[in-house]
């Protein structure tokens, strides 16, 4: 009979000394703020730091920035750290916040609690236990102003010994805009001369003087009324020529001894939109007035001009 007494009372013992032994394993708390008042638009560092004994561990979910009671700031970042010591572990939250609210005079966050658990190894399998809560103190940090607290502005300070500005410094206001405009005259000639040099150097270029060129002989030719078949010819040759020049010029491409498809196809190949189509159906006219044995209408002429000067004034 004594035998299984012992081992009731040697089980009791133990379950007791396992108990206090984890009523013993508590987690503290230890609470910093970076500083103890911050202006307006600064950033502070509130740091709550646990310490883990043995296999307790804080929940996370309970250190969320969305569940600290703050008010005053807003909470821009979330920091955790981990240090294992000798008896445990010391878990560091470090939470940046900010504040920009100009009518309040105090960052709070009241206080709340955390959560913690055990973790215990069984076999293969870790399992969590719940262990109990830990309250985190209420902080407070002071936003400063330069302003008086009374919301008084202070007076503006009049230096003494003021005098009155002589008589003659009434004409201080026009001398100066005087000799403004006399400074900046000299400077708007150069710049006008300059511009105008610059002008007359691009108008002299070869390109230029043949685009230019080009126009006159378009409207030559506009105010041309050619009625007769031969003066109709004639008149086309000119179109005709006038518009292969210009495509050359503009483009780099042998126009003059390219026939309207070679032009066309030519323009097809180059990046960005070209009046292809309509410049080969321009020079096909031009071609048939030349040498079809069909006289071309009068009508033909005048669409055949305006596709021309539109051809001549933009780019193919």
């Amino acid at each position: 009979m004594k035998t299984p007494i012992l081992l009731l009372a040697a089980l009791l013992a133990t379950t007791s000394v396992a108990r206090a032994q984890s009523a013993a394993e508590k987690v503290t708390v230890r609470v910093f703020t970076e500083r103890t008042a911050v202006w307006t638009g600064d950033r502070v560092q509130y740091t709550l730091e646990f310490m883990c004994p043995g296999a307790l561990d804080v929940l996370p979910e309970d250190l969320a920035k969305e569940r600290l009671p703050l008010r005053g700031a807003e909470v821009l970042t979330v920091d955790t750290a981990e240090e294992s010591v000798p008896n445990g572990t010391i878990r560091r939250v470090r939470y940046n916040l900010a504040t920009y609210a100009v009518d309040v005079k105090e960052i709070t966050i009241d206080a709340f609690t955390v959560r913690y658990f055990s973790r215990r190894t069984i076999g293969a399998t870790t399992q969590t236990a719940p262990q109990g809560e830990i309250g985190v103190p209420r902080t407070i940090i002071a936003i400063r102003s330069t302003l008086p607290d009374s919301g008084r502005l202070p007076d503006f300070r009049t230096p003494a010994g003021l005098r009155q500005a002589p008589r003659y410094a009434r004409f201080a206001r026009p001398v100066g805009w005087a000799l403004v405009a006399i400074a900046i005259l000299p400077v708007a000639l150069v710049v006008l001369d300059v511009a105008g040099r610059l002008r007359r150097l691009r108008a002299g270029t070869p390109r230029r003087r043949v685009k230019r060129q080009h126009t006159t002989e378009i409207e030559e030719l506009s105010n041309l009324s050619p009625g007769t078949a031969d003066e109709r010819v004639r008149a086309f040759e000119r179109l005709d020529r006038v518009v292969r020049q210009h495509i050359e010029l503009t483009t780099g491409i042998p126009a003059l001894a390219l026939t309207p498809g070679e032009i066309a196809r030519a323009l097809r190949e180059r990046p960005g939109p070209t009046a292809a189509d309509d410049i080969e159906a321009l020079l096909d006219t031009c071609e048939r007035a030349r040498y079809a044995a069909d006289p071309i209408q009068g009508d033909e002429w005048d669409r055949s001009l305006r596709a021309a000067e539109g051809v001549v004034r933009g780019r193919p």
